[in-house]
C-alpha cells in the first residue's frame, strides 16, 4: 500500500511538472497567448460577452479533458514503470488536451494569439 502511494505521487507531481502552452509565467508579456475574439468585439465594449466567453472556456475545457484523459488511456503500459507510463500518459494528456482546446475555442470564434496579433489582425478588418 505504501509503494502504491508513493508511486501515485509521484505520477501526480510529473503531471503537474508537464505544464505546455498554458503555462506562460516564464514567457514576457509580449510573447504570453490569449484567446481574443475573431469577430474583435472586445469584451470592454461588451460586456455581455462575458457570459459568452464563460459558457463556451467551460464547454471546451471538458472536451479537452476527455480527449487528453482519452488518449492517456491508450499509453502502452505492457512492461513499464508505473513512474514511466505515469509521465507518458501527462505527456500524451497534455499533448493532446492543448490542441484540442485550442480548437474547439477557435470553433466558438476565439482565437488563441498573443495581444499584438490580435490587434493587428483586428487593424486589418
Amino acid at each position: 500500500p505504501m509503494r502504491a502511494f508513493v508511486i501515485l505521487a509521484c505520477c501526480l507531481a510529473v503531471a503537474g511538472c508537464a505544464g505546455g502552452s498554458f503555462d506562460q509565467s516564464s514567457l514576457p508579456e509580449d510573447q504570453r497567448k490569449l484567446f481574443g475574439r475573431a469577430d474583435c468585439r472586445r469584451h470592454a465594449d461588451h460586456p455581455d460577452l462575458a457570459r459568452d466567453f464563460e459558457r463556451v472556456q467551460t464547454v471546451c475545457i471538458a472536451r479537452a479533458r476527455a480527449a487528453g484523459y482519452s488518449a492517456a488511456a491508450s499509453v502502452n503500459s505492457y512492461n513499464h514503470s508505473p513512474i514511466v507510463v505515469g509521465f507518458a500518459q501527462a505527456m500524451t494528456a497534455r499533448d493532446v488536451a492543448e490542441p484540442a482546446l485550442i480548437s474547439c475555442m477557435a470553433e466558438h470564434g476565439y482565437l488563441w494569439k498573443t495581444k499584438a496579433e490580435h490587434e493587428a489582425m483586428c487593424r486589418k478588418s
